[in-house]
């Protein structure tokens, strides 16, 4: 009975869980949680035994790189699984009993038993049908009570970290443990395409409510910082926003008083990429493009009929400059994963030096020539706008977005021009396929009449 107390109300012997999050790589975290307690009060019959104490509630699925250990960081064993499940079927039996003041039928001590071994989907199922009309009347009973019904949707859907602690000189300690997880977010293809530089990442925070004060803590690597932090937190009167107090910064936490049981929380993280040397590298990576390309326009008509080749300028450097910074690194991570609209900026920005030396090689002379190019140069301007856009302080975000929106309307007058030459030279070009040998002379059929 005392395991169920310590679950029931952590709050009289739980004082704080301080939860960190490192991330890994792109798509992987850790988490890092620190429980500071007191013994439960008859946890133990017997003080040479240890405690059995209910620590926390984790999510029924394989945990990656587990590790326990406690406040002088030696290594604490940790009950199996089987012996967890039946310490809270044993706890589920107990407050049944408790609230029935009577034994419970053998089928419901079983469907209790089966609710804390199986899976999260198969249990929640038989949660359900043992709510409905055909379920036993006891069984009914038992579910109408909220309290029961909130701690068998736990069990259900979660297993208890049960962690056995001996008694010490000082009943105060701190046990900490830490996992690994995948996390599931998508950039957004918008983003990714224009190299914006923050991220919105969202990470469940489901302690919240596992008794005593909370502290949400997490850390990006080099190159990157947190421009903006929250933890938002559900519960039955409402949500509330917890806001971190560090603004541009690499750590962030974030403090919540006692949360009621029952509450959902999850923690919101705008991260974003310092001005460092990639986007440095992509920002004269375009400026080098965008000049060849603006110098070529100036003297076209020399390359139009100049012995020297200008092909292997126009794509050797501008091209190669890209494709190296370009180039992603060898192990992903966050920063790259951030930084990928950048990469894409910069290969566009090579691209069009290609398309320049193939129309001089394909058609130089051609007259739709200067105005494709005169679209291809405002085009590389625009992409080095936008990379510049990057490396603005957040204050300069307004100014700088109606610059590049002015940029934009050029390069899209000069692509409007480009396709009426196009259309033109088509145009121009088309009728005289039709004619006659006689129309070719110049001279129309009726004026040798």
């Amino acid at each position: 009975m005392s395991v169920l107390r310590a679950r029931t109300d952590p709050s009289a012997w739980l004082h704080r869980r301080v939860e960190a999050i490192a991330f890994l790589d792109d798509v992987t975290v850790q988490r890092r949680m620190s429980v500071d307690l007191d013994l439960p009060v008859g946890a133990a019959p017997d003080p040479r035994l240890p405690c059995l104490v209910p620590i926390t509630l984790l999510f029924k699925e394989p945990l990656v790189s587990f590790d326990l250990r406690d406040e002088d960081g030696s290594a604490v064993p940790l009950l199996t699984h089987r012996q967890s499940d039946w310490l809270a079927w044993s706890a589920l039996v107990a407050a049944a009993e408790g609230i029935v003041k009577e034994t419970l039928p053998d089928s419901l001590v079983k469907d209790l038993g089966s609710i804390t071994r199986l899976e999260p989907q198969p249990a929640t199922a038989l949660l359900a049908a043992l709510t409905s009309a055909d379920g036993s009347p006891e069984a009914v009973a038992l579910m109408q009570k909220p309290s029961f019904r909130a701690l068998v949707t736990e069990v259900a859907e979660n297993f208890l970290l049960f962690v056995p602690i001996l008694p010490g000189r000082w009943p105060r300690r701190i046990i900490k443990y830490s996992f690994v997880e995948t996390l599931e977010w998508k950039r957004p293809v918008f983003r990714s395409l224009v190299g914006w530089r923050s991220v919105r990442i969202r990470i469940p925070a489901p302690a919240v409510d596992q008794g005593g004060s909370y502290h949400f803590e997490s850390r990006v690597g080099s190159g990157l910082s947190f421009s903006k932090a929250s933890l938002v937190l559900d519960t039955a009167q409402g949500s509330a926003i917890y806001p971190a107090p560090q603004r541009a910064s690499r750590i962030i936490h974030i403090y919540v008083p006692a949360a009621p049981p029952g509450s959902d929380a999850e923690a919101q993280l705008i991260v974003e990429a310092r001005f460092m040397r990639l986007p440095m590298a992509a920002l004269l990576s375009s400026l080098l493009t965008a000049s060849v390309l603006t110098v070529g326009l100036r003297f076209l008509d020399t390359l139009r009929t100049s012995s020297i080749d200008p092909v292997p300028l126009l794509l050797a450097v501008p091209s190669i400059v890209a494709i190296l910074v370009a180039r992603p690194p060898e192990e992903p991570d966050l920063l790259s994963r951030l930084l990928t609209g950048l990469r894409v900026a910069v290969v566009a920005s090579g691209v069009l030096s290609f398309v320049a030396a193939g129309l001089l090689v394909i058609e130089p002379k051609g007259p739709h020539l200067e105005g494709t190019w005169r679209g291809l140069m405002w085009a590389s301007w625009a992409i080095f706008a936008l990379i510049g856009l990057e490396s603005l302080p957040r204050s300069a975000y307004s100014v700088g977005r109606s610059f590049v929106a002015s940029l934009v309307g050029v390069v899209a007058r000069s692509l409007s021009a480009v396709a009426y030459s196009w259309n033109k030279a088509w145009g121009t070009s088309r009728p005289n396929q039709g004619k006659s040998s006689e129309e070719d002379d110049g001279e129309p059929r009726g004026a040798a009449d």
